[in-house]
């Protein structure tokens, strides 16, 4: 699937737009866990392994049988994720409240299908330097 281009002011629009989409749909799912903290390679010097870092590190994983929109996400239908977005949620049951934080999209190579016998996990490392 080829990537969608996107403009660093676009957001939480661009989601709601899949719902004219005949294919594309999006899942939204929480962390599995709160983010972890560690340091980026070329800065130990400045930070405490364990104690403090500038990288966070988020993990989630797929769940569900349909996308926000109702289009169905299964092996069946040969789904597949092709991009991710990380996503301030202040209140999880209101997704008019969302604000986009980043997105990124995967090379046709990397992008992974859904399998009938598993979920997709994400890790998705951000870095302040």
């Amino acid at each position: 699937m080829t990537k969608p281009t996107f403009g660093r002011d676009e957001g939480r629009d661009y989601y709601q737009d899949l719902s004219l989409s005949a294919s594309r749909d999006f899942l939204r799912v929480p962390l599995l866990v709160q983010p972890t903290i560690g340091i980026e390679t070329g800065f130990e010097d400045y930070f405490t392994a364990g104690v403090d870092g500038n990288k966070l590190t988020f993990f989630t994983q797929t769940q569900g049988t349909a996308g926000f929109h109702g289009k169905t996400f299964s092996d069946s239908v040969n789904s597949k994720v092709f991009g991710v977005a990380l996503v301030a949620t202040p209140v999880f049951a209101d997704p008019t409240l969302d604000v986009v934080f980043a997105r990124s999209y995967f090379d046709t190579d990397d992008q992974v299908e859904k399998l009938a016998s598993s979920q997709v996990g994400i890790t998705w490392d951000i870095s302040f330097e």
